[in-house]
């Protein structure tokens, strides 16, 4: 959350953890300083993204997400779609009415989440053949 948006991005793409042992990574309401750039973050692109934002906060504006979000996409900033009904495991969220703390939408922040990790598990598993 917050100022662990960069970090964790920023872990992920350090040398010597191999890019195909990340399963996915989530910022929540992330900021951009020190954010890697989408070349560093260009091993991730097979890692599910979830990037989830509030347009009321008022410590980091939701602009933080979509910068997040490009440089992850390598620039390709539009959003992945599904024919499938299957949920995407890169997405960006952006919640209406939602500050910094994601209080206001703490239940769909849970289920969101919930149902993330589980398509990731999903796919993953559905990858190796398990």
């Amino acid at each position: 959350h917050s100022m662990g948006g960069a970090a964790v991005l920023a872990a992920a793409c350090a040398e010597g953890i191999p890019a195909e042992r990340i399963l996915g990574l989530c910022t929540l309401c992330g900021q951009t300083r020190h954010l890697p750039s989408t070349h560093d973050l260009s091993g991730l692109r097979s890692a599910g993204a979830l990037v989830v934002h509030g347009l009321a906060d008022r410590k980091l504006p939701a602009c933080c997400a979509d910068e997040i979000w490009e440089r992850l996409s390598d620039g390709n900033n539009r959003e992945p779609t599904s024919d499938n009904g299957k949920l995407e495991v890169r997405r960006r969220v952006l919640l209406e009415d939602t500050g910094h703390h994601l209080v206001e939408c703490g239940t769909v922040i849970e289920d969101l989440l919930h149902d993330w990790v589980l398509a990731l598990c999903a796919q993953s598993c559905s990858e190796s053949g398990s």
